[in-house]
């Protein structure tokens, strides 16, 4: 068991990049998350949240709620779940990071502009 993108890395740095000592994964949907490899092995950092980017203050997120508690993460603003709330606030039907995706798919301009 470990975080998603944590096993993310592992495997990209198994079967895609074997020879690399560094690689980072990053991955955007509900939350915002990193997994870091550094001298090939997997690092976690204290309290297995090395990657967890998505606490972390965001620029002119200002007082924005997020779901750690906290306001103004970066979640809070561009996690998959913060755009589809941003589309709903333009009257676009959009609940989740799947619904998103879907809409920058078909070409939704104002999907395409928040991503």
């Amino acid at each position: 068991m470990d975080n998603e993108v944590n096993l993310m890395a592992l495997g990209e740095h198994t079967k895609c990049f074997p020879d690399a000592d560094d690689v980072i994964v990053g991955k955007v949907a509900t939350g915002i998350g990193s997994g870091f490899i550094g001298n090939g092995e997997l690092h976690r950092g204290a309290m297995g949240a090395a990657g967890d980017l998505g606490h972390i203050a965001a620029p002119d997120a200002g007082d924005v709620p997020c779901r750690c508690g906290n306001t103004g993460c970066l979640e809070a603003v561009t996690s998959g779940s913060a755009i589809a709330a941003a589309l709903r606030a333009k009257g676009i039907d959009a609940h989740t990071s799947a619904d998103v995706v879907a809409l920058v798919r078909v070409g939704n301009l104002e999907a395409g502009q928040l991503v």
